[in-house]
């Protein structure tokens, strides 16, 4: 009889688990997971993580840091960008200013990615703006 009454609310408990690391997970948490879900939607983007040192490829990220070099004609803009599996610096040389690109703006970058410090990093890439996960 007991079992009757209890079996369908075991339909719920995967529900429960889920809902549960929702609510536990820490901002972080949620926002790298959004993050990683938002670039997998863009074409031919592969994750940060799985970057190999010159191979050319594409990634989507959204812009957390702004870095302006403005030296008397060798200034530079680097941008770092996350996806919620790393984190790629994209640095242009010789620029003073690049339209669009903000903090916290969707962007797809394309080239050769080489590593400084162990830190994956792009110089001169092409570049497009896409609404972010935070911009819709």
């Amino acid at each position: 009889m007991w079992a009757r009454a209890i079996l369908p609310y075991f339909i719920l408990v995967p529900f429960a688990r889920k809902l549960l690391k929702q609510v536990s997970a820490t901002p972080q948490e949620t926002r790298a997971e959004n993050l990683r879900a938002w670039a997998s939607t863009i074409e031919g983007a592969v994750p940060i993580a799985e970057v190999e040192p010159r191979c050319r490829c594409r990634v989507a990220g959204v812009v957390q840091n702004l870095r302006l070099d403005p030296r008397e004609g060798h200034g530079s803009i680097e941008a770092t960008i996350i996806d919620g599996t790393g984190q790629m610096v994209a640095k242009w040389l010789g620029r003073s200013s690049l339209s669009g690109i903000t903090l916290g703006v969707g962007l797809v970058i394309e080239g050769t990615p080489g590593t400084t410090d162990g830190e994956a990093m792009v110089l001169n890439p092409e570049y497009r703006l896409v609404s972010g996960p935070e911009h819709g």
